[in-house]
């Protein structure tokens, strides 16, 4: 009865702090307030916004949080605690204080120090008592404020106030104990020591959950206790209305200074609800936000994003939240950094991707693609999304920049300026930088004369460039990497460049293959299998072969060495090594796994770690064989078995000119294939920017950057529940298959895929099959978005761009040199294909006529094929009469004027098509 009588107690008074809410005014009391409602990263933001942000020590986890109206809070697991500096404020809680926090301890806890501040005050649980240290006040040391009630394993709020005279403790809201323990009042200490959330010097770390952890300068009230329990910074989240039957029902706000992203980003939502509905969304600055709507659209670091809990910038880079709060929406994400400043213009697009449905197919206009709608409701939403990928891109630097080939500078720089804006659509972004060049092209200058055994011994027992390759030069030099010497150098130099924990090592050898043919080096390779049947010979006999080979002037003569990936990944082994005993025990190093070290070592599983970054360049070019695309994941399988971070580095996007390549299925399924297999990122060299040819292809490659994690409801085969068919379900399952007496009926009940009441091998083929099912679905939920933005022309460009697929099987086999794919493309791309493709453009275009959209999109692609057909006219004139000649000339001069005329229609990037031509061509 009491309970009761509590329970209703509790609610009249909640209810009379929200309606005399003015007089209270707790939320913006508090000198600190941690509501732990980021959900990930390694810092809470004080959302009380005196600015007292705690970092991570340890690893502390995100976990549920104490009610559902708080989503998130922290668990300690007795090795990590909260960090927050010194501060003013900090230091103004002497006359008065109070701290609350809501606290679950781990069962078997007995001392757990909930918050200290070394010389001002300690709070701590001490089995079932509360206890208190106030500093300078001699009666409030190791004093106990609330005896016998605290329990483990059990959500319970605490407060402890303290006003000079006075100390109270509570517990739930109840007030347990208030004593007079000065006659006079007695300030508490000062310190210039940080705030420690769930440690303390002398005493056990804490162990379990901690939420919402706040500090005040002065008492709380009896009601303000209640209040403080009760505010949990999350209201229960409702659906937001955003238009209905084509009306505005709500606002975007952005803060007061926003920046010009922030401001972007909200701009273009407007104008996409727009474009859907018709209805006009106003974007205001906070202070001048409306009042007339039940829920606003907040984008940014608003002040109405912190007193919701939601931090963005302490979350992990390019990461962001879009979560639903009450009746309002937020979207918040990390906005630090040149490179990083996109979480919250991420957290945007998301949204418009998943609430709207809009799709950009590439970059120029006629690309976007907002359905329909007079109604738009946003259902609650709580989504945090971290990048696996630390970094993704899409190079469009050096030649593809050029303004040659052009017609106007304004046309290259829409072009330019909209292809950017299309892969920020696409969240590609970059955490860390990947800009590592081939390391040692200076190093024949500074150390040839005093080192000259830094360098490769080759065949001939010199130390120089190979003269066979590359004419020589001394920028294309190979290193000695097994010298102890030359890892000395590059750390020193590393040291010297400034090391400060977020540079790597550059261990990128030289732009050619790995040729030292010292005993060493050779020491450090390993015999692969099928060595002799793939090189033909013996694996003793492999120098004498590239012996016999470089004295033949045999530019290939390193061939005969065979793959040296060992002795390469004992190369950035041992340049780590080298830093860590100079005291650099968090030492990275990347490397490119290149030319003949590009398959993976064959003893070196587990030998490396994941501060040494590896990317991967694949041999990965048309045609897309079956073979080829199983090497491509040998390669991948294998390096991610030493236990390195992998990373894409290919070269195969920048094959194909103009013509309508599609390897989009194949790219797709490659990709998510090295994704679950610990991508930790990409760096493709380069885009082409042929998007009126290729759309399909390019818009796979953006696209699944931030699919390839997106897994279709309820797969089959999720034994572990997390909403995907991975590695840890083949684990589950193993473990399950291999122990008949399993612990957990109903997850063997779940692993046990073709009910057949035993877990075996049928189970788990069928979970492997499921596996690669969900990666197709993927790759073909991805394509049929594309061309379902096409309308009633989606059947018809379907059948244009995969008729070209069939092209690029293993019946269909020709090989084109990568650079120069123009001139054997007919091989492929004959007069018949050819007549084919206007055939199906025919079609296409006849399909979209009468629906605008659909008829601006069919007209970039139709633009793309004359292009492509005026291309191969002026290649066949120069194939069949040269350079100079009257039909090359008139050829060219047509090409030329053609892509003048429509280059402002961004169908493609003339630079790339201008730049490989002239490799061949000399335009009159």
């Amino acid at each position: 009865m009491r309970s009761l009588h509590n329970k209703y107690l509790n609610l009249i008074v909640l209810v009379l702090a929200v309606v005399f809410s003015f007089q209270i005014n707790i939320y913006g009391a508090a000198v600190a307030e941690y509501m732990f409602e980021e959900g990930s990263g390694t810092a809470a933001g004080d959302t009380g916004g005196s600015g007292n942000n705690a970092a991570f020590a340890g690893s502390p986890i995100w976990a549920v949080g104490h009610t559902a109206e708080s989503l998130y809070a922290i668990q300690f697991t007795g090795d990590d605690y909260l960090t927050a500096p010194d501060s003013a404020s900090l230091d103004s809680m002497t006359s008065a204080f109070s701290m609350t926090a809501w606290i679950k301890t781990d069962a078997s806890s007995t001392t757990d120090t909930i918050v200290w501040k070394t010389g001002a005050f300690h709070i701590w649980k001490s089995n079932t008592n509360l206890m208190v240290t106030l500093e300078g006040v001699s009666t409030v040391a190791d004093y106990v404020i609330i005896s016998g009630v605290m329990a483990n394993n059990v959500w319970q709020h605490i407060a402890v106030t303290y006003d000079g005279l006075y100390i109270a403790g509570y517990v739930n809201g109840t007030r347990l104990r208030r004593v007079r323990v000065n006659s006079s009042s007695a300030p508490i200490s000062t310190s210039n020591q940080p705030l420690q959330i769930g440690w303390h010097s002398s005493s056990p770390f804490y162990r379990g959950l901690l939420d919402n952890v706040r500090l005040y300068n002065h008492k709380l009230s009896d009601t303000e206790v209640v209040t403080d329990m009760n505010d949990n910074a999350v209201s229960i989240p409702q659906p937001l209305v955003v238009v209905q039957a084509g009306a505005a029902n709500t606002a975007i706000v952005i803060p007061n200074s926003a920046s010009w992203t922030i401001q972007n980003a909200a701009n273009e939502l407007s104008n996409y609800i727009l474009k859907a509905s018709g209805a006009a969304v106003g974007v205001y600055a906070e202070s001048s936000a409306p009042t007339g709507y039940s829920g606003l659209i907040y984008i940014g670091p608003c002040q109405a994003t912190k007193n919701a809990g939601i931090e963005g910038n302490y979350l992990a880079a390019n990461a962001y939240v879009i979560r639903s709060v009450g009746n309002n929406l937020f979207m918040a994400g990390s906005d630090a950094g040149s490179l990083t400043g996109t979480g919250t213009e991420f957290a945007v697009y998301a949204f418009e991707d998943e609430q709207l449905g809009v799709r950009w197919l590439w970059p120029a206009d006629s690309g976007l693609y907002v359905p329909q709608k007079s109604d738009i409701v946003i259902n609650p939403l709580n989504q945090i999304y971290i990048p696996q990928l630390l970094h993704s891109r899409l190079r469009t630097n050096g030649y593809i920049n050029y303004y040659e080939g052009w017609a106007t500078a304004a046309d290259r720089d829409n072009f330019i300026g909209s292809q950017d804006q299309w892969m920020l659509h696409h969240r590609l972004g970059r955490v860390t930088s990947l800009e590592y060049p081939h390391a040692y092209e200076g190093y024949w200058d500074l150390y040839h004369t005093a080192h000259l055994e830094y360098f490769n011994l080759l065949p001939d027992g010199t130390r120089r460039s190979d003269p066979y390759y590359a004419g020589g030069y001394k920028t294309y030099v190979s290193m000695n990497v097994s010298n102890a010497g030359l890892h000395s150098q590059i750390v020193t130099n590393w040291i010297a460049e400034g090391a400060d924990g977020t540079s790597w090592i550059n261990g990128c050898e030289n732009d050619t293959p790995g040729k030292c043919t010292c005993a060493s080096c050779m020491a450090w390779d390993v015999e692969p299998p099928n060595f002799q049947s793939e090189y033909g010979c013996l694996w003793s006999q492999r120098l004498a072969y590239a012996t016999n080979a470089f004295n033949s002037a045999n530019a290939d003569w390193a061939n005969y060495l065979g793959p040296v990936s060992d002795r390469y990944a004992k190369f950035w082994l041992a340049l780590q090594q080298e830093a860590v005993s100079r005291g650099y025990s968090d030492a990275a190093v990347i490397g490119y796994a290149y030319l003949n070290y590009a398959k993976p070592p064959v003893a070196m599983q587990n030998q490396l770690n994941e501060r040494i970054n590896v990317l991967a360049v694949p041999w990965y070019h048309y045609p897309w064989t079956n073979a080829r695309r199983q090497e491509l994941r040998d390669q991948w399988t294998g390096w991610n078995d030493t236990g390195a971070s992998l990373y894409l580095r290919p070269n195969y996007t920048l094959e194909g000119h103009n013509f309508p390549l599609f390897y989009a299925k194949a790219f797709g399924e490659d990709f998510c294939y090295g994704y679950e297999r610990g991508m930790k990122g990409t760096d493709f060299d380069a885009l082409n920017g042929q998007f009126a040819t290729q759309s399909p292809t390019l818009y796979m490659l953006a696209r699944i950057h931030n699919q390839a994690g997106v897994e279709s409801a309820n797969p089959i085969g999720d034994i572990t529940g997390n909403g995907k068919v991975d590695l840890y379900d083949l684990s589950e399952l193993a473990g399950y298959w291999l122990n008949s007496n399993c612990a957990a009926p109903q997850e063997c009940k779940a692993a046990d895929l073709d009910n057949s009441g035993t877990i075996d091998f049928n189970d788990f083929a069928k979970l492997a099959a499921n596996w690669q099912t969900e990666r197709q679905t993927i790759v073909n939920r991805i394509l049929d978005e594309f061309y379902g933005a096409f309308g009633p022309a989606q059947a018809a460009v379907r059948n244009y761009f995969e008729y070209t697929e069939w092209l690029f099987s293993d019946d269909q086999v020709h090989f084109i040199d990568p650079v120069t794919w123009w001139v054997g493309a007919e091989e492929v791309f004959t007069p018949v294909v050819m007549n084919q493709l206007r055939v199906k453009m025919n079609t296409a275009v006849a399909a979209a006529a009468g629906n605008a959209d659909a008829m601006a999109k069919v007209g970039f692609l139709e633009k793309g094929l004359t292009n492509l057909e005026k291309t191969y006219a002026a290649s066949k004139a120069w194939q069949t009469y040269g350079n100079g000649s009257v039909q090359f000339n008139t050829a060219v001069n047509d090409l030329d004027n053609y892509r003048a005329s429509v280059e402002s229609y961004g169908i493609c990037n003339m630079a790339y098509l201008y730049f490989w031509e002239n490799v061949n061509w000399t335009r009159p």
